[in-house]
């Protein structure tokens, strides 16, 4: 009978020890848990601020482009009263005078170069 009885208190004092453990790791996750659960509020809030500054920049730039091309509009109401040039405001002739520009001041900057070299020639 003191047999069973010792062999009972071992297992209850192993059983308690196995709890004790758990118990720390259980705290060690619920640590770890809140740590990343702040981490991530934090982490959320700046995406949501981020995201609200970015509404408001392509807000701002809708804006000043929907005034540009009101004040072109204007220009060509007031060129159109005066006779003069129709300016066009459509985005893809506007892409089309860009790129003939930059070939314009590429072809500018080989004729300065090529001027400079019939200078140092002569």
């Amino acid at each position: 009978y003191e047999t069973l009885l010792n062999e009972r208190n071992e297992t209850i004092e192993s059983l308690k020890s196995i709890q004790a453990k758990k118990d720390e790791e259980l705290a060690l996750l619920r640590s770890e848990f809140d740590a990343a659960q702040i981490k991530h509020k934090e982490e959320t809030y700046w995406l949501r601020l981020e995201t609200n500054n970015l509404k408001n920049d392509k807000q701002a730039t809708d804006d000043r482009i929907a005034d540009l091309y009101r004040d072109l509009r204007e220009i060509d109401d007031l060129l159109d009263d005066e006779g003069g040039t129709p300016v066009c405001t459509d985005p893809a002739y506007v892409l089309h005078l860009q790129a003939q520009l930059s070939k314009s001041v590429q072809t500018m900057g080989v004729l300065d170069n090529q001027m400079s070299l019939v200078k140092r020639s002569c």
